[in-house]
């Protein structure tokens, strides 16, 4: 079984003055780590979390709960080993995020990541180099050529002490974003989500603010005011959310708690739930229109359905840049020597194997080219420098082929060729031809043959030199087959001239 994990962090508020350059956060959270109660401080040095494994198949939470971090893999793979994550998903508290959309225009989308912090200087209280700006995807372009830039900034210091701490724990998160992302949106609508003791509200797609309930008044007063008549076409829709300050730290959800039916909890209650008297009247004359809904589950599961509802939805997901992230899912004891030795080891064979083909077939195209070189220089061993062999053999094939005067060494084995047949027919002669040999430069072809006795070997000379050639017996020598003869033909100077 497949699932994803989402973590929400709790907010986190270290001393200013443990935080200057150079110095350790870590040991500056450990430093609130005493025994006065600090409400979220004292959480945050506790690291702990709240935490949902979602079914995104069947689009509903299997389990919640709560675990500090160091032990919240033990917990969910040694309750649950059934559920395989595949993907993580850290949640940081909006009130530490500052979400806003910048206008960029189209041409500028390669400088956006250097211009922005510059874009923002005026809104920040802090310095530009002390926060990181992840940036999300650009809406369309309106018609000035502008696009609409998202943008979530958020303090170094506080990236740097949660990746710290999930990567010690052994949890590599696929997603960082803020949970205002996960507040239920709808267009044209504002939507006010209530949990003690703070409200989150998003006002569009990439905006949205947490504040303390005790501000919300005020807040949607200046708000409405800042709209102007914009307002008076938008719709508040209130969801207050179950107080879970007491829940256990497993989940009461079962099975059946799903998107599905968290959408019918949110047609069901159409009551006021919440004091807004003190700026009701202020609702009224902005004709904001507005409507309330109590749900039974906890701010944290409100993210969680919404995340379900609306998993296709991009998010500012704070793994980019300097923090983009190298591995994803559960970090588990796996010793990756042994198979890296290995890849090793093929990588080394597969190489040498390379290296020893090409070593052995570059012998064997060094023996065929010598090989080349010695029948070349048995035919043609007047040719004292060879540098192509192929191209030499083709040039002098040419020339034994066209041939010329003294050198025409076809006509002079047509000529030794006829003649013997001349003789083979008028006298039975059996005389026959072993080797022949034809000196390009003198002109002459020398001829091994073999004859029945020396009268035969007579007649085939008298034979050639009817047919104008100039014969020279060189050597003669009897033996049981007969006798060896070679013999030198040249063209006669009569039978040149007549050709």
């Amino acid at each position: 079984m497949t699932d994803t994990l989402i973590i929400y962090l709790p907010e986190l508020h270290p001393d200013q003055a443990h935080l200057n350059a150079g110095e350790n956060i870590e040991a500056a959270i450990d430093a609130l780590n005493d025994d006065q109660p600090r409400d979220n401080a004292s959480l945050a040095s506790r690291h702990l979390v709240e935490w949902a494994l979602l079914d995104m198949g069947q689009k509903r939470i299997r389990v919640t709960g709560h675990a500090e971090l160091t032990d919240l893999l033990p917990q969910i793979t040694g309750t649950y080993p059934e559920s395989t994550v595949t993907n993580i998903i850290a949640l940081i508290p909006g009130s530490q995020v500052l979400l806003k959309e910048v206008p960029m225009p189209s041409k500028q989308s390669k400088h956006i990541a250097k211009a922005i912090p510059y874009m923002l200087e005026d809104v920040l209280a802090n310095d530009i180099e002390e926060n990181f700006y992840a940036i999300g995807k650009a809406s369309i372009a309106n018609a000035d050529g502008e696009n609409k830039v998202p943008v979530a900034v958020i303090e170094k210091c506080l990236m740097d002490y949660w990746l710290m701490q999930l990567n010690k724990h052994g949890i590599a998160v696929d997603i960082i974003t803020t949970d205002l992302l996960l507040v239920p949106y709808e267009e044209s609508t504002w939507t006010l989500l209530l949990g003690q003791p703070s409200a989150w509200i998003r006002t569009a797609f990439n905006k949205g603010i947490v504040i303390n309930q005790a501000a919300l008044g005020a807040l949607l007063e200046t708000t409405m005011q800042a709209a102007g008549k914009e307002s008076q076409h938008m719709e508040l829709k209130i969801i207050e959310t179950q107080n879970n300050t007491n829940q256990s730290n497993e989940s009461q959800l079962n099975e059946n708690f799903s998107a599905e039916s968290s959408e019918q909890a949110y047609q069901t209650g159409n009551y006021k739930a919440f004091d807004f008297d003190s700026w009701q009247a202020q609702l009224q004359e902005n004709s904001l229109s507005t409507t309330y809904q109590c749900v039974e589950y906890s701010v944290f599961e409100t993210f969680c359905l919404n995340y379900l509802a609306n998993s296709g939805q991009p998010l500012i997901n704070f793994c980019q840049g300097q923090y983009r992230r190298h591995s994803s899912g559960l970090s588990f004891n796996f010793n990756w020597k042994p198979p890296a030795v290995l890849l090793a080891l093929l990588l080394v064979i597969q190489i040498s194997g390379a290296v020893y083909q090409k070593i052995y077939y570059q012998s064997k195209a060094d023996a065929f080219k010598q090989a080349s070189i010695q029948l070349y220089r048995d035919y043609f061993p007047e040719s004292k420098r060879i540098v192509n062999v192929k191209v030499q053999t083709k040039t002098n094939l040419q020339k034994m082929s066209a041939g010329s005067g003294n050198n025409d060494f076809m006509r002079l084995v047509y000529d030794i060729g006829e003649g013997l047949r001349q003789i083979q027919e008028k006298n039975s002669a059996t005389i026959s031809l072993a080797r022949m040999s034809f000196d390009n430069k003198l002109g002459d072809l020398r001829v091994d043959l073999l004859a029945k006795d020396f009268f035969e070997l007579e007649k085939y000379k008298q034979a050639l030199i009817d047919a104008g050639l100039t014969v020279d017996i060189s050597s003669a020598v009897a033996g049981e087959q007969g006798v060896q003869a070679r013999i030198k033909v040249i063209s006669s100077s009569e039978n040149r001239g007549q050709e």
